[in-house]
């Protein structure tokens, strides 16, 4: 993180770049280093593995998945013994809605005010 501010302030230094230019520089510097990085360990660091459970009978693997969310959904909910679990998850997706909500906000704040 410090090294992607440093290199940040350097290149808009450099650059002479204003408060937007300085924002396009670092959600362009973003994608290429989460691209590389994913692309990366997706080529290399995934490896073949056997399947853990077979698609069923009349049924996709769409639905198939999304049968097994709602069972592991409700298994979590049903049961007394995981309930720091339950609000652990909950956490985790009020959160990720802050986050992409602060990000379009600030994306807007950044088009429309500076």
């Amino acid at each position: 993180m410090l090294i992607f501010l440093i290199i940040l302030i350097l290149l808009s230094t450099i650059l002479q770049t204003d408060d937007i230019g300085t924002a396009r520089i670092s959600q362009t510097m973003a994608f290429l280093t989460c691209t590389t990085v994913f692309g990366l360990s997706w080529k290399f660091f995934f490896r073949q593995r056997p399947a853990l459970r077979k698609v069923p009978e009349n049924s996709t693997l769409f639905a198939s998945g999304f049968q097994k969310l709602s069972s592991t959904f409700f298994h979590i909910y049903s049961n007394q013994q995981w309930h720091a679990l339950r609000y652990f998850l909950l956490s985790i997706m009020l959160s990720e809605g802050a986050t992409a909500a602060l990000s379009t906000i600030s994306t807007t704040y950044l088009t429309h005010v500076l």
